[in-house]
């Protein structure tokens, strides 16, 4: 049997029905014994009209009145429906069906975005307000560099440290907004993704390698924290009271206590309780600076209070070595890990309205909203503190700072152990889901894969929290390596490549941009020239600060 149709010519021509697979029979079956009762007005509008093409002299397209076998052939694109249908609803109700379609799932190296949102929502629904997405970006870039902008500051200056940070914020706020405007206001989920289509596989594997380093190297950072958090915590209430000295070993045994009560909770599928967790991170970012200010108010009032050896008068630091110094180099590796926020932007951003995702002055002012509250948050604290703690060296964990006997600072400990159990567990997820989503297509492989992986990167942390437990130099060189490829050469890159294919790039967007690149490169090598090296030219051209 066939369907009458009239060709372009005149002449009559039958097409053939569509064929009945074995899987759409049953259910074609059901529909044909309830065919005097239909469904639903889809099966309604089906079987009562159809449409005639249109005519070359009819500009209307009319109705017409359906034979029975335009009617059967109605009643199989219903069952056909019905049959994809179920299919979708047996892909949502088991994704990990095998041979199921995937159709409403991101693809698998593309992160969750309920990892970074934080739940502030103007009104129900399931995307998110501006306030949820500029306290998103805040809360997941600022982290464990601040307890080391303090030492970090102190190290560099007051007045130079102001002028790196401000300009290490613009740089990265602008490298950031390249990659918005090539993933989210293109819809695209991933900027893996559009490297891959500008540059070749060959950047993803290179973002991949850049991300994972910086995931781990914060790793390594909340390991350290972690442990000397807990080794005051355990010297001041039990061996303090006792009149104790605490064994040489006890920071080896809290590195591996560390890690033993996290470890399963890097092996997980799923972190939903841990997710929930870190949106009080902004609680604990607010906490730190208050306690911060806190701390260097009272010093203001009594130079040396925190110090366990107080010897009266007290010695200060000439005020013109606390504003100027010539080691501010390291400080450009540590803002660039400080502001970066590029590997997830996009998934943060993803939650938006469909009719914000496209809208760059929304977006734009959301992002600048973000950096500029978290150059706030690393400014005041660190900047206050370098014009406080006068007395002495500024710890590179500023924690560490306060002996184990002063209660408010190990309540402060306490907070941020507990706040850093909950994120560390997150950055090897967040570093399994890019590794195996990128290379295997899958982010569960599998049980053993998973745990070799996380056994990996649990051992590298733990054996830095024990032999190299300087944060503020993992954070320096890590950022240094990480920023020059994630922040400074992927961004423009594929900024320009995008530019050329769309033919909008310019003379002054080239030059632009290509010294940006190159000013960043030379900005990150400078700190990889020795201490003694920069000493010795600043003496040279006169300057002994």
């Amino acid at each position: 049997m066939g369907r009458s149709t009239i060709n372009d010519r005149g002449k009559t021509e039958r097409t053939p029905l569509l064929r009945i697979t074995p899987a759409e029979e049953s259910i074609n079956d059901v529909s044909t014994k309830r065919k005097s009762k239909p469904t639903s007005i889809l099966s309604k509008l089906t079987r009562s009209t159809s449409f005639s093409s249109r005519s070359d002299d009819d500009d209307a397209i009319s109705p017409i009145t359906t034979t029975s076998e335009e009617a059967q052939h109605n009643d199989l694109f219903y069952s056909r429906m019905k049959y994809y249908n179920k299919l979708s609803m047996n892909q949502m109700e088991d994704p990990n069906q095998k041979g199921a379609l995937n159709l409403h799932q991101p693809p698998e190296h593309v992160l969750p975005v309920d990892i970074f949102i934080v739940p502030w929502r103007t009104e129900k629904g399931s995307s998110s307000s501006s306030f949820s997405v500029i306290f998103s970006i805040w809360n997941t870039m600022v982290g464990s560099t601040m307890l080391s902008l303090p030492w970090a500051i102190r190290e560099a200056g007051v007045i130079p440290g102001i002028i790196i940070l401000c300009f290490m914020a613009t740089i990265s706020f602008y490298t950031c907004t390249l990659v918005v405007q090539n993933t989210t206001m293109e819809k695209l989920s991933d900027f893996g993704d559009i490297c891959v289509k500008s540059l070749g596989q060959w950047s993803r594997i290179l973002a991949l390698i850049a991300s994972s380093i910086i995931l781990v190297a914060a790793a390594c950072v909340y390991h350290v924290v972690m442990k000397d958090c807990l080794t005051s915590i355990v010297t001041g209430f039990i061996y303090i009271p006792l009149n104790q000295e605490p064994p040489e070993y006890l920071n080896v045994i809290m590195a591996l206590f560390v890690i033993a009560l996290i470890f399963p909770f890097t092996t997980f599928k799923t972190l939903n309780i841990l997710v929930k967790l870190t949106s009080l991170g902004v609680i604990f970012v607010l906490g730190i600076n208050v306690f911060i200010l806190g701390t260097c108010i009272v010093e203001f009032i009594v130079p040396g209070y925190f110090e366990e050896d107080r010897v009266e008068p007290v010695v200060m630091k000439p005020i013109l070595q606390v504003l100027f110094s010539t080691h501010g180099a390291k400080l450009f590796g540590i803002f660039s890990l400080s502001f970066f926020i590029h590997n997830v932007i996009s998934s943060i951003l993803n939650k938006y309205p469909e009719e914000k995702k496209t809208s760059k002055k929304h977006i734009l002012r959301d992002v600048f909203a973000a950096y500029f509250l978290a150059s706030l948050c690393y400014a005041a604290p660190s900047i206050t503190a370098s014009l406080a703690f006068r007395t002495g060296p500024i710890q590179d964990n500023f924690l560490n700072q306060f002996p184990p006997g002063n209660i408010m600072a190990n309540i402060a400990r306490g907070f941020v152990f507990f706040q850093l159990i909950s994120i560390y567990p997150l950055l090897i997820f967040i570093v399994r889901v890019q590794f195996f989503g990128t290379l295997w297509g899958v982010s569960y492989p599998g049980t053993t894969a998973v745990w070799m992986l996380a056994l990996c990167c649990c051992t590298v942390t733990t054996l830095i929290a024990i032999f190299y437990p300087n944060i503020g130099t993992i954070i320096q060189y890590a950022g240094a390596v990480c920023g020059a490829v994630y922040l400074y050469f992927l961004p423009i890159a594929v900024h320009l490549v995008r530019q050329k294919q769309k033919k909008k790039l310019t003379i002054f967007g080239l030059i632009f941009n290509v010294a940006i690149f190159l000013l960043g490169i030379i900005t990150i090598s400078v700190q990889f020239v020795p201490v003694s090296i920069t000493d010795a030219l600043f003496k040279k051209i006169g300057v002994h600060v």
